[in-house]
Formats: structure tokens, sequence, C-alpha cells
């Protein structure tokens, strides 16, 4: 036999599912001879007419990029594949219309239009906070289906085979008698969805009886074959609550975690044996005989589809025609857009326009002639700065340019468009992280190709950390706009003036070293970007000072004066038709308009639908009614609000400006307090009439209020005290206004929603009771951060503060699940808590209440505890970014070198979130710069992530540039590895030795030759010198290390040193499809000849790795072609035995052209 004849891929995920797969072979053939470059571990058999060869996930390795890695893997070594089976074990979604219970079998089978598998976690949320899918999967092919619907045709009148094959294996297989064993149904318990496990039992024997859901036993024996929709996603599905929203809105019938990795790549049917309910009561108990009946419904299921014969699927080969490579395939592009996903710009601009209304036809097309836009579009790399006052229309200018540039690139691939709207009302759209991976998100949606800028973090790195992290997202996002596939991306910014102070400076600073022409990075930037917002900080322009600006005020001001008028125009003509007005009186509305509105829009638009409110004959008089500008506009709207009005009116106005998100009208009617009425209004009936006591000010889209215009924020919140007590008493102050929503929030975390167990926020009968429970969860500490004395919610007397409080650790878990994600620490103590959200008072109280009564090193105990993950409380204020809480703490003796898992210390990790600040503090505060944790240094974290500017931090501070990490990796080669070449050129200029070994005896050329052809994709052979687009891609990954490589041969790299398997530089070279490289090193006399101690040559390595381009490179510079290794063979015999006729036809005339 060999691999090419095995035509059905078995997929299993667990060793368990694997035993019983084997167990179901009618005969178990040979093993083949392992693959290069294949790590799978296969067995090989037959079941009927079918060649099935087995595959299994690695240990301990579950989800679907590692499902899509073995398939990938798969399809390259045995080509004759025609269709897949994913079995295995899954939880059930038992309900009234499904009765699935333990050892049950559900295969996937196509419903409406979803192919038979859901991707439940791949989506987007949009209003009220529903969440939509937008994973799209593969139908399984035609035959399959056929198959299907014969075998389940079959049961309706005969009982299935689950039993006897079940039966057989267990003659065979002796010792797989547990798979063939149903569990006695007295451990088939199903509990009520809102019921969870207790804590700290592995059974269900704590569990309480009463919340068993009662099922009357079966008529039949074994398990009943379920056919639906199958959903999978990144994480194991144990939550009952989850379960069932999840079921009602989309009607599953098990939950699994790899086949949305298998759908797009392999034509296959997933067959999942329950094993459990998808909840807290989880156990192992039904695990075998739930992968033995998936197994054994797998076998039946191939009996009744004809083998030999040519099946409507795709093979392997086809499939790996199709694509360029496994890094592109669709799952692992779906798995980052899912990981980086926040929100969707292209809903933010649709709702920015319900909000603000669309543009007037004629307005904002001056901007197409301006000669600073028409070379910026022109141009390559440019920055084009577009700033305005409030109320200018720029958010409507951006709306314009992005649909003009829609257009403009709309078919083209050789650009793109991307775009973002900030907004301080949305704690998704207001960092310098969520606008990087707001526009990475775009960038990989347009060009699928750039996956493989981030592919190498996102495997790497703790995916949470890694989209949290500016430096890491910036350094995705700069190899992004630098690559050539893009061709010209084009981008609009707008509202960067509503991005927090910390995150604006930090991302101008980025995109003004980009776009600055001194930069290496300019000459090689792809991106096109328009920075649109108010006046800036004053530190802000000086930044941006050298780059092009149209200044809407003073530049502008005749287009802007061109497009009030067009506005006006219009306006009174809609007010006109709406109100019938007479000729004259339309013309005195334009002039008063154009006067008083002081060139901003937004005065128009609201008086304009205010005049609505008056008769024909009374807008006249009506008009004198408003004052001119926009300040002047909402004094007079706070004016207007009736005495008995004003208080529900300021109340909502200042929740509704201070709130970290928009709320929502349930939300508000509890922060007011409103009741439903005895004549029958709902709350938010009444609520939203109250909404209306603002006027204007207020907006609501989907049931949620926001204000309508940054400029109404900046108003309210004025600095500057009114002589107008009416007015100031509009007027918000923050300190005030923080208080008083902490200590709303604070009420509701204490008032009996949090009765000692953790709460689902998604399930909305939930808060029933409680509407403001969702935000007071999230946002208690957020408002509590903002305060600056200690008030009486810090009353360490309260229940809430005791040492065993139930309600706050109800809280905090209910947090940490919605907000963190993952388990809350155990041992999380309070000044954990204070630290971790950074709350001022709430840390000084806890600090010199126990100081007052603690001796010193009771005091230096309390101080520096580590909670169950190893971790201080200055861990969790310093990795959270809380400057002065870390001052406080260090006051306080606080240890900065305690060591927590893996051996990190505090400065480890801001080194590795990048946060310059914050190590600065530490490092004056005794940090120990050259403190080892198990992968080396902070040193490694800094150069790893390519960050530059922290390395010459942590040099100034003299760190050791020349140590061994725990892996026996010097800190050189870490960057290497990655492709940070300014890196590299640092370390080396500060003393790193160019010819250190790891612990496998390779340097640094060794790394760098082996990361080229590791991280560069080989093109097939067919699409050399013919796809000028991908080949550009290449070559810009190529010449970073190349330059690299330069680079160490510059400093000394000696070309000829062999590592502990004898191989040199050129080896490693050789293996991969770059000629580069390998050219630098022959050219710097390496031996072409050298052998390893396998007897190998570079040659036979080119051979090995398929390369065609690596082997002619070698033949041109004198590469033996009839050198043997130990086992007697030539590179051409290797070629041959990978079957690679290109390579092989290459070998073959050089070895005729040696013999003549």
């Amino acid at each position: 036999m060999k691999y090419e004849d095995y035509t059905v891929g078995w997929i299993c995920a667990l060793p368990t599912e694997m035993a019983a797969a084997r167990g179901m072979l009618d005969e178990v053939h040979e093993i083949l001879p392992s693959r290069p470059h294949d790590s799978n571990n296969y067995t090989f058999g037959h079941i009927g007419d079918h060649n099935v060869v087995i595959a299994c996930l690695p240990s301990g390795v579950m989800g679907k990029i590692s499902a899509a890695g073995v398939v990938t893997q798969l399809l390259s070594t045995c080509t004759g594949i025609e269709f897949g089976l994913m079995v295995g074990i899954g939880g059930g979604v038992p309900s009234k219309e499904h009765d699935i219970r333990l050892g049950d079998v559900v295969v996937s089978k196509p419903i409406g239009t979803y192919g038979g598998v859901i991707q439940y976690d791949f989506g987007k949320t949009v209003g009220e906070g529903k969440f939509i899918i937008m994973g799209s999967l593969n139908k399984p092919p035609k035959t399959l289906l056929t198959a299907l619907a014969s075998l389940e045709a079959k049961h309706m009148a005969e009982d299935h085979m689950v039993a006897k094959h079940l039966s057989e294996m267990t003659k065979k297989h002796p010792k797989l008698t547990t798979h063939s064993t149903c569990p006695d149904v007295r451990y088939d318990s199903l509990y009520t969805a809102e019921y969870d496990h207790p804590k700290g039992y592995e059974t269900c024997s704590q569990c309480d009886a009463n919340k068993l859901v009662s099922r009357g036993p079966r008529a039949c024996e074994g398990p009943v074959i379920h056919y639906g929709l199958v959903a999978s996603g990144d994480q194991v599905m144990r939550h009952g609550g989850t379960r069932e929203r999840l079921r009602q809105e989309l009607d599953v019938l098990c939950f699994e975690m790899e086949a949305a990795g298998l759908m797009d790549i392999l034509p296959c049917l997933v067959i999942r044996g329950i094993c459990d309910y998808a909840d807290s009561h989880k156990n192992k108990r039904w695990q075998p005989y739930a992968a033995a009946a998936a197994s054994a419904y797998a076998k039946e299921l191939l009996s009744v589809i004809p083998g030999k014969l040519v099946i409507d699927i795709q093979t392997a080969a086809e499939v790996k025609a199709a694509a360029v490579d496994s890094r592109f395939q669709e799952v692992e592009v779906n798995a980052c857009l899912t990981a980086l996903f926040l929100t969707d710009p292209r809903d933010d601009r649709e709702t920015i326009t319900q909000i603000k209304g669309s543009r007037v036809d004629g307005t904002c097309e001056w901007i197409k002639t301006n000669t600073l836009y028409d070379s910026w579009l022109h141009s390559h790399s440019q920055l084009l700065r577009l700033s305005g006052g409030p109320g200018k229309g720029k958010t409507m200018l951006s709306i314009f340019l992005a649909e003009e540039l829609e257009r403009r690139v709309e078919d083209s691939e050789s650009s793109l468009f991307i775009q973002y709207f900030c907004d301080n009302r949305d704690e998704k759209r207001n960092t310098a992280v969520a606008v990087l991976r707001g526009l990475i998100w775009q960038l990989l949606k347009r060009r699928p190709q750039l996956v493989i800028h981030i592919l190498p973090s996102f495997r790497d790195q703790d995916k949470t950390q890694l989209i949290t992290s500016f430096t890491s997202l910036w350094q995705i996002f700069e190899h992004m706009v630098s690559d050539p596939v893009i061709g010209t991306a084009y981008c609009v910014l707008d509202g960067l003036d509503e991005c927090d102070e910390g995150s604006l400076e930090v991302l101008l600073k980025k995109f003004s070293s980009l776009f600055s022409t001194k930069s290496d990075q300019s000459s090689t930037c792809h991106l096109n970007l328009i920075a649109v917002s108010r006046e800036l900080p004053d530190f802000i322009p000086e930044i941006l000072s050298i780059f092009p600006c149209i200044q809407l005020d003073p530049d502008a001001d005749c287009e802007i004066n061109r497009d009030i008028h067009q506005f006006i125009k219009v306006k009174v003509n809609e007010l006109s038709n709406y109100r019938q007005l007479p000729g004259p009186l339309c013309v005195h509305v334009k002039k008063v308009f154009l006067a008083r509105a002081k060139g901003t829009f937004l005065w128009v638009g609201i008086v304009a639908y205010e005049l609505r409110k008056y008769k024909a004959t009374e807008i006249e008089r009506a008009l004198n009614l408003f004052p001119s500008g926009l300040e002047e506009l909402y004094a007079r709207m706070l004016l207007q609000i009736d005495v008995d009005r004003q208080q529900a009116a300021a109340k909502i106005l200042r929740w509704v400006v201070m709130a970290f998100r928009p709320l929502t009208l349930l939300e508000l009617s509890a922060v007011i307090e409103t009741t439903v009425t005895s004549m029958g209004f709902s709350r938010e009936e009444v609520i939203r009439d109250q909404v209306a006591y603002c006027g204007y000010f207020l907006t609501i889209k989907e049931d949620r209020v926001s204000l309508i215009h940054q400029s109404a924020k900046d108003y309210l919140l004025r600095q500057t005290p009114d002589c107008n007590p009416k007015l100031e008493y509009f007027r918000i102050k923050e300190e005030a206004a923080n208080l008083e929503i902490a200590r709303k929030c604070f009420e509701y975390l204490q008032g009996g929603a949090f009765a000692g167990v953790k709460v689902n926020l998604d399930q909305r009968h939930t808060f029933k009771d409680f509407p403001l429970l969702p935000y007071a969860t999230l946002h208690w500490p957020d408002h509590a951060r903002r305060l600056a004395s200690s008030e009486d919610i810090f009353d360490l007397t309260l229940p809430f503060y005791a040492k065993k409080s139930r309600i706050r650790k109800s809280w905090l878990e209910t947090y940490w699940a919605a907000a963190v994600g993952g388990d809350l620490p155990t041992s999380f103590s309070l000044l954990h808590l204070a630290s971790y959200f950074g709350i001022i008072p709430l840390v000084e109280n806890l600090l010199s209440w126990r100081k007052s009564w603690m001796i010193r090193m009771k005091h230096l105990t309390f101080v520096n505890k580590r909670d169950s993950g190893g971790s201080t409380p200055l861990y969790w204020a310093a990795t959270q970014g809380h400057e002065a809480v870390v001052r406080l703490l260090l006051k306080q003796e606080a240890d900065v070198n305690t060591k927590g898992k893996f051996g990190w210390t505090v400065l480890h990790n801001v080194v590795m979130n990048g946060d310059k600040t914050m190590t600065r503090l530490l490092l004056e505060n005794g940090a120990n710069v050259n403190a080892k944790y198990t992968g080396g240094t902070a040193l490694d974290l800094a150069a790893k992530n390519g960050d530059k500017t922290m390395i010459e931090l942590l040099l100034e501070y003299k760190v050791k540039v020349n140590p061994l990490n725990g892996h026996g990796t010097p800190v050189l080669f870490v960057p290497i590895a990655k492709g940070h070449e300014t890196v590299v050129q640092l370390l080396l200029k500060y003393g790193a030795e160019v010819n250190i070994k790891d612990g496998f005896g390779s340097t640094a050329l060794h790394t760098a030759a082996f990361a080229e052809g590791f991280n560069v994709v080989p093109l097939p052979l067919e699409w050399r010198d013919v796809s000028v687009k991908w080949s550009a891609r290449y070559d810009a990954a190529r010449r970073r290390y190349e330059a690299i490589v330069r680079l160490l041969l510059e400093h000394g790299a000696d070309v000829h040193i062999k590592n502990n398997a004898g191989l040199t530089a050129l080896h490693e070279a050789g293996n991969g499809d770059s000629q580069a490289v390998a050219q630098l090193l022959l050219e710097h006399r390496a031996d072409v000849n050298v052998k390893d101690n396998k007897g190998q040559t570079a040659l036979h390595m080119a051979a090995l790795g398929r390369s065609w381009l690596g082997a002619k490179l070698l033949l041109e510079y004198g590469a033996d072609v009839n050198v043997k290794d130990n086992k007697g063979q030539t590179a051409q015999d290797l070629a041959a035995g990978l079957w690679d006729k290109e390579v092989v036809q290459l070998l073959e005339e050089a070895a005729a052209a040696a013999k003549d």
C-alpha cells in the first residue's frame, strides 16, 4: 500500500477516540515510512471497500487551528483522500424536540443556510448586544449527503448497527471493553440549565437532586442517532445557560471544538458521541462509550458509500492547487479575525449616519479639488491631516471621503480602503489598541494573505496578551502596510481627538515615525492615511507639524461656507415643504441661519428641526428665540427645561455623559428609579419621555441613549462656573458625577443580585429585577478609579469588604468571566482587587488600616501576598498601568523582584506589554534588569517584540546581552527568528557575540538561515516568474532575512561553523526556497559540499525541502550531485522518494551533465 491509496481521512481529537476508531477497522495495515515536514502519526487500515487513514490531534492540543494543521499535513501526504470523517465526542444539547441523552450520536446535517457546522463564536455584536454569526462553513459533498439520507431512511425501518459493531470490536480487541460497555443510566443526569455544579467536587454526588430534569425511560435500548447542526467554537462549552441561549438561537444539537477547522479544507461529516450536556456537570465517565458509539456509526455510514468510485469531491492534490499553502487556509484567517474583532467600522459608519443624518447632496464635493488632497491621493506613503472646530462637518466629510475612496478601489486588486471612527463614548473605539485592532482586522478581511504577518505571534504568544499589546499590534500593522500585496491602502481615521490622551500620543508618534521621510519604513509603506480630528492637545501638533493639514476653519472657510449654504438651502426647503412657507419667509430664514450658524452644520440641523414645532405664521418670530452659535444654543435648550423636570433631566445628562458606554432605556429607568405606572405605562415608556426633557442633547437609537455630538459633552463638562444658577445646576462636575455613579453601582452590587453565586450577564432574565446590573458589574471599578478621595463607598467596615464576603466573591467572579475571561485567581485579596482596578482611595485605606495595627513583618506579608497565580498586588497594578498605585505600593516596601508563575517578575510583564513608563519606574525602584524566568530575561521579551526603544531603555540600566535563556538560546537569536533587523543591529552594536552558540550548537547564522526558510513560504513552481504581486510579497519577507544575514556577516559571523548535527548555515538555507541567503553564504565562501553527521550536503537538504530554486542555485555554485549520504542516497534519490518531479528532473539533468 502507498499513501495515495487511502481515500478516507478519519480525524480524531483525543486518544480515546483514536482507540475506538482503530477498533472499527476490518484490518490494520502496516505503517508507511514517515514523510518530511509531516508530524502526524497515522494508523492505516480498511473498512469494507474503503482504505482509511486515521489521524489524531497532538496530545493536549485541541481546537480548530490544531485540527486544520493535522488535516493540511494529511492532505499533503495522502494525496488520494476523497472525503473525511471527524469522529469523536461532544456535548449534547437536549430539548423537548430532541431527546438527546448520554451515549447518543449526533451527525452534522445541513439545515437552512447552514452547511451542518456553525462556527458560533465568529461574528459581530450589533444593537442591544445581539451577536450575529458570520462564520459560514462549507457543506459536505453530495455523495456524503446522499449516503447520510440513505442511512437515515434505513434507520426509520430497521435498527442501526452500532451495538453490532461494538460487540465485534470487543471480540477483536478485549481491552476495548470499557469503550463498548454503556455506563448505567443512573449516571446520566441532566440538571436545569441555570444550576451550576458546586465547586470543589469532581462528581455530582453533592449536586441538588431537586435541580434534575425529569425524563422518562426510553422505549428502546442503545444509542439514538440525531441529525442536525453542530456548533463548533474555540473553547469547551461548560455553561448550561449559554448552551440554552445558543440552542434557542441556532437550534444546535451538539457542541465541539475542531470541526470549524476542517469544513473549508476537507469535505467531511462530523459524527459526535454525546459524553456530557455541555454544562458544568462534566465528567469523563461516558467518554469511551460515546467515542466508540460515534465510531460504530461512522463504520455503518461507510458501508452505504460505494467504494472505488469517482466521487464528486476534490482530491488532496486539487485542494492543494486551489490554495497557495496551508498558512492561507480560511480557518486560520477566521481565527485571527475572531480574536481581533471589536466592532465593524462599516456598521459604525452606518450608525453615525442614522444618528446625524445623511450628507446633503452637493456638500463636501470641494475636497476632491483641494490641492493637498489631490497630492495625497496620488502620492506614495502620505499622511494628511484634516482639522476643524466642533460642528464644522468633519465626520460628514470623513463619510464622504470614505464613500469616494470605496468607489475608487472597487474591484481593484492594486488598492484597498479601510476606515475607523473613534468614539469616546464607546470603550471599544477610544484606545490605541482598539484602533489598531480595527485597522488590522480590515486589512486581513481585504487581503487574507496578510495573515502570515500575524500567525507567528498568534501561534507563539498568549492570544489575549497579543491582542491587548499595543507594541505587538503595531509590529503586525507595520509589517502589513509594508507588504506589497496590499497595493495602496487608503485609510480614513476619524475622531482622533476622541481617543484617550495617552493612546492619542503613542498612536500619533508611531504614525509620525511611519510616515516621516527620515524613517526606514517610509519607503516601504503602502498606506495613505487621512487623520481627521478637532484641535488636539498642545503637545500633539508638534508631533504632526511636518505633515500637510487642511484646516477647516481658516483654510477652507469658503468651501465650508458653500457647504453651509447648500445645507441651509436643503433644510429650509424641507421646512417649507413641512409647513408650506411662502418664498419671502424662506429667504428670510436662510439669511438668519447663515448669520447665526457660525459655520456649524449642527446649529442649522437643530434649529431647522425645532422650527417644525411652530406654525408657518409663527416662524419669523420664533427665529428670534434662537441665539447664535452652538454654546448659546445649548444654553437655551437647558433654560427651556421646566423646573419640575430639571432634576430628572440633569441626572440623565450626567449619567449619559459620564457612562463608559451608551446606556439603554431600561438602565436609565433604574437610574431615575421609574416604575410601571398605575395607568399601565412601562418603565421604558416613562423613561423615554423623561429623556425627551433633555431636548436635542440626546438621541435614542435601538433603545440606547447617546449624546447628539461631542460638542454637547464639551459644553456640559465646561470647567468655568456659570453665573446663571440654572445653567450652573446642569454643569457636570466630574468628581461628583463619578461619585454619584459609583455609589449607585455599589448599591447594586450589594443589593441582592449577587447572593453568593456567579451571575451570567448574557441571560436577560438574570437581571430582570436589576436592570443596571450589567453596567454596575463591569463599570463600578471604572468610576471608583476616578475618585480622588476616600468616600463612604470605601468604608472597610461594609460587608462588601469583609475578609470572606460572598457578595464580593460573586461579583468578582462575574466580572472576571465577562470582562477578562478564564477563571478568577483564588486568594485574590482586597488589596489585589484595589490594585488591579487602580482604585487609589481603597488602596490607601487598606494600607493605612493594616499598617496601623500590624507589625512590620505582617504588613510586608500583606503587601506582598500572592494570589493562586503567584501574582502580587504590585504585579496587578503595574500590568494594568496604574502608576499612582504602583508608587503607593513601592512606598510601602512592596517587593519589586517577587517571582510569580514560570519565574516572571513584574518587570518581565510590563516589558512584554511594551509599557516604557512603568518599566522605567520599576527599574528606578530596584527591579533586577537581569532577573531570569524560564524563557530568559526582560531583554528576551523586548527582543521578541522587536521593541527597539524598550531594548534601549534596558541597555541604559546595564542589561546583559549575551546570557542564554532557559531554552539555551542567546538573546540575539530571538529577533533574528522574528525578522527584526533593527533590533539585531542594536544588540550587535552593544556587544552581542555574533558566533555564540545555543544548546544545539547553532549560531546566529544558522538561526537566520533556518528562520528565512521557515517564515518565507515558497511559491509553487508554476507561479514563479508569473505572479508579480505574490513574488513581491515573498521578496519583501526575504529581504528582511537577507539584510540580517548580511549584518551578521559584516560583524564576523563564521559560515563554516557546524552545529551538533553537523549542519552549517548553508544546510539550513538550502532547505528553504529562497536563493538570497544561500547566495550570500556562498559568496562568503561557504563550502557547498560540506557534509553533516548524516553525510548529507546542502543539496540533500534542498531535495528534502522540495526546493527547486535552492537546488538550482547550489548546482550553479558547484554542488556535487553524486554525493551519497551515510545510507548511500544521493539528493536525487531523496527527491524521488518524495515524488518531487521538478526537483528530480533538475537533478537528473545535472547528473547527466556531470557524466558528460
